[in-house]
């Protein structure tokens, strides 16, 4: 079985500047059996032409793994720390370039003749931040188009107030198992 995980985009000069050749026809039908998208289908643009790809590249009865932003839960420690983070950046929530690509995803993928096996709400990671480095990491990584500069120094700034006694972050996610069925 081969497994082919790089994605270098669609057009071949986007594969001649980063690998000096186009590779797209090497790579094409390498991933049969499943496709994992990583916390990017909320990102990537435009998102049926993602999917059409990933259609492409399945054979019948494989599956689409997609771990996608979740809303934050209820958890006191969680909504107290995005709620922070989330009023340094002046931001009332990250808003997705693809937002039925998080909460809706299952019923998106239905409507693109894939065949939802699960679908796990909620799922929360804990990352821990324990230095400034970490935070500034942790805000550098946000998708945050729009928020200013000064916004962003805020966040920075509020959250290495917590780093030196070792903050617990939840990153709330969404695991959605599909199988296309063409």
């Amino acid at each position: 079985m081969n497994i082919y995980l790089q994605f270098d985009g669609f057009a071949e000069r986007t594969h001649r500047e980063i690998r000096g050749k186009d590779l797209r026809q090497r790579n094409r039908g390498r991933l049969h059996a499943a496709v994992c998208a990583a916390l990017s289908l909320q990102v990537l643009t435009p998102l049926e032409t993602v999917l059409s790809e990933v259609r492409r590249v399945l054979r019948p009865g494989g599956l689409l793994v997609a771990l996608v932003p979740a809303r934050p839960g209820l958890r006191p420690g969680g909504s107290l720390c995005w709620s922070r983070i989330l009023r340094a950046l002046d931001v009332r929530r990250l808003d997705w370039p693809n937002p039925r690509a998080t909460n809706g995803l299952a019923r998106t993928l239905r409507r693109r003749g894939f065949h939802p096996v699960s679908d796990q709400r909620r799922r929360d990671f804990t990352l821990t931040l324990d230095s400034a480095e970490e935070c500034d990491l942790f805000i550098d990584g946000l998708y945050r188009p729009g928020v200013r500069a000064s916004r962003v120094r805020a966040a920075k700034d509020d959250l290495r107030t917590w780093a030196p006694r070792g903050l617990l972050l939840p990153l709330p996610v969404r695991r959605v198992v599909a199988q296309w069925r063409p």
